[in-house]
């Protein structure tokens, strides 16, 4: 299942390619989470600059 991971139009999109098991990518300019493949490091939540990944809350 995707869902939308991140709102926010970040420009470096570092998250992305910090996941190493390729479970972010970009969707109409949004950053998803094919949750099947997270298996949940944390790296994404280190590298984005706008401190906006966040678990286990709904936006």
């Amino acid at each position: 299942m995707d869902k939308v991971f991140c709102f926010k139009n970040c420009p470096s999109k570092f998250c992305i390619s910090a996941c190493p098991s390729g479970a972010l990518m970009v969707e109409d300019n949004k950053i998803v989470v094919r949750s099947n493949r997270c298996y949940g490091c944390g790296l994404c939540r280190h590298m984005c600059m706008t401190w906006s990944v966040l678990w286990g809350q709904k936006k």
